[in-house]
């Protein structure tokens, strides 16, 4: 079932803080549930977790997604437990406080009977809320593709969701050729993990879903999908955050 925990913190008002932080709070979190299932996550090819940060001055909001039960016995229990009460930075030697926290949640048949049993229209309006990239054939790809979004959405879908599958080369082909991005507003940006830097994107894509009514349906539901399980590479450190812009009326 994916689930998700934000939790709002306060730093210090002279402190400088950016979602590229985000890999910091991974190995807080790695911390706080423990070698065990820390290491099963680090075996793990497709991780059941994302997270990322948004910042506003010296206000955070950490955001902790799970898609599995497991994942929500071993994260959300833990960050929402009492005893988890504050974050330690220990390179800055700061210690931010717990504010507040808020939690959501949706099955999987929920996804189903709402959106792929529904009647989802043809417009689909997606925000990268942190910077987003792919990867295919080994190379970064730094902007959007229809292709590239569906597909990276129905691995994740299929690895996580149980007793239900999605995937298929087909499906991929049909999006490619059902699915045109035909509005955004995207920027180029870099994201820093480490020493390293991902050129990525930032902003909002809108996706007119052609074909039958079913493809409109999962494209609807992958995307709902996707605002816990996040898109594309890094998702576990930070990077591709997203959401469904819903329609306005």
């Amino acid at each position: 079932m994916p689930k998700s925990i934000t939790l709002h913190l306060t730093g210090d008002e002279k402190s400088h803080y950016t979602y590229n932080m985000a890999s910091v709070f991974q190995s807080i979190m790695m911390d706080a549930i423990g070698p065990d299932y820390a290491g099963k996550l680090h075996q793990d090819g497709m991780h059941p977790y994302s997270q990322f940060l948004k910042i506003d001055n010296n206000e955070i909001d950490w955001t902790v997604n799970v898609l599995t039960e497991e994942a929500s016995d071993h994260i959300i229990n833990v960050l929402g437990s009492d005893q988890f009460q504050n974050v330690h930075l220990m390179k800055r030697e700061e210690i931010l406080p717990v504010i507040d926290k808020s939690f959501k949640e949706i099955t999987y048949d929920d996804l189903i009977q709402k959106y792929y049993l529904g009647e989802s229209g043809p417009l689909l309006r997606i925000r990268f809320l942190t910077p987003t990239a792919f990867k295919s054939d080994g190379k970064y790809i730094i902007y959007p593709t229809a292709r590239l979004l569906f597909q990276n959405l129905m691995l994740k879908y299929d690895a996580c969701a149980e007793g239900s599958s999605i995937y298929s080369d087909e499906l991929v082909d049909e999006f490619e050729k059902y699915a045109d991005i035909v509005g955004y507003r995207l920027r180029s940006t870099v994201y820093y993990i480490s020493h390293a830097q991902i050129v990525s994107f930032l902003g909002d894509i809108t996706i007119r879903i052609g074909g039958t009514r079913q493809l409109a349906n999962i494209g609807n539901m992958l995307a709902h999908f996707g605002e816990f399980s996040g898109v594309g590479i890094k998702t576990g450190m930070g990077m591709g955050a997203m959401c469904v812009m819903e329609r306005e009326g």
